[in-house]
């Protein structure tokens, strides 16, 4: 992926139990997730009725070149210690150009004639 990238992936929750569930997720390590530019929704408390279907978006939005990466997100149902629901693995690259000159030195032209460097 190049820098400036936009990734979104879907996944479904499904509650398979025979009673409504209340559940929120949360990221492994908040300041990683925002260091990285990953978000995911939803980002609040949820309720999924029996055999209801939550998809669960997640985006990476990288602005910068970013080495590999490994984020898990949490699954919290009260009062229950959080789970790991998913695991996230990830990688920035960036493109980068850069000219072996910074400067196309011209030297004398004579007026009315005209030379052309090629870069």
């Amino acid at each position: 992926m190049s820098v400036g990238g936009d990734i979104t992936k879907t996944v479904p929750l499904v509650n398979r139990s025979k009673k409504p569930v209340t559940f929120k997720l949360l990221p492994s390590d908040p300041a990683q997730f925002t260091k990285c530019n990953v978000t995911f929704n939803p980002d609040k408390e949820v309720t999924l009725k029996p055999r209801e279907i939550q998809p669960i978006e997640i985006r990476f939005n990288p602005k910068t070149r970013l080495p590999n990466f490994n984020f898990d997100i949490k699954l919290e149902v009260e009062p229950n210690e959080p789970r790991k629901l998913i695991s996230l693995h990830g990688v920035s690259h960036g493109i980068e150009l850069k000219l072996m000159d910074e400067v196309v030195a011209f030297g004398s032209v004579v007026k009315g004639s005209r030379l052309t460097k090629y870069l």
